[in-house]
């Protein structure tokens, strides 16, 4: 091979050199941006089916998202399906609540005698299927007692509101709407509560986990109208529901807590 052919051989050599380099860096900077965007894809689409959002409503149930099943959710798709006495009795503490929208009368003595009937009933109600299907005799005298007094309260409630002689606070329609909206977060929070509480073989440790929120629910809604209110009767109904009520969570909270149902 003479001199010009060799130089010449040796320019293309370094051309297909040159190019196969400038194309291998070419494709290697296109590659992994395609890969990348490809993983990007595939790990939003996994994030998607994995993810799931429990949200607890009034009734304890979550709502799943997809790729999640909920054995209980899925249980009551069958036609045939029965709760428990625990499951049933804490769905019937929440129902009266759940079957009326929150009292915006324009009174916050009424809104707060109204909220209250439905809120009285669901213990009233649940705590007589404790006593049909409750085992301890103590829970069962705790049932008994929330009943009576309960329905009690309720007649007096209805009567007051049926009466139409309550003393109406004029407060501003600002102050109202804070109060309407503070008093919807304390609900929410009563029933996010409730709904924490799982249903298991104990139905009596069950209830009285859920009376404890329930009548937490009652306390704070009774602390909320005593700083609006100037009724005395409304006053003295929220005192008495919160001197009685703290009592009774005292006493739930320690027969839980020493196990002495």
């Amino acid at each position: 091979m003479n001199f010009k052919k060799f130089v010449s051989a040796l320019t293309v050599f370094s051309f297909f050199v040159v190019g196969t380099a400038i194309y291998a860096a070419e494709q290697g900077e296109k590659t992994p941006a395609k890969v990348t965007k490809t993983a990007s894809k595939q790990a939003t689409k996994n994030k998607k089916n994995q993810s799931h959002s429990h949200e607890h409503s009034a009734m304890g149930e979550h709502s799943h998202g997809e790729g999640h099943t909920c054995p209980m959710m899925e249980a009551r798709k069958n036609k045939d399906y029965v709760p428990s006495p625990s499951e049933n009795t804490l769905n019937t503490m929440h129902k009266p609540m759940m079957g009326v929208a929150p009292s915006e009368s324009g009174s916050v003595e009424r809104d707060f005698l109204v909220n209250m009937v439905p809120h009285h009933q669901g213990a009233v109600d649940s705590s007589k299927l404790v006593l049909e299907h409750g085992k301890s005799k103590k829970v069962q005298k705790i049932a008994k007692n929330i009943i009576k007094a309960q329905e009690k309260e309720i007649a007096q409630f209805n009567q007051l509101l049926a009466g139409d002689k309550l003393q109406k606070t004029e407060i501003s329609a600002e102050d109202y709407q804070k109060f309407l909206a503070d008093n919807k977060k304390l609900s929410d929070d009563m029933m996010y509560a409730m709904g924490a509480v799982k249903p298991t073989d104990d139905l009596d440790r069950n209830f009285l986990e859920a009376m404890i929120e329930h009548h937490k629910g009652a306390v704070n809604s009774s602390k909320q109208i005593l700083q609006y209110s100037q009724d005395k009767t409304v006053r003295k109904i929220a005192e008495k529901i919160i001197k009685d009520q703290e009592k009774e969570i005292a006493e739930f909270s320690e027969m839980l807590q020493n196990n002495t149902l």
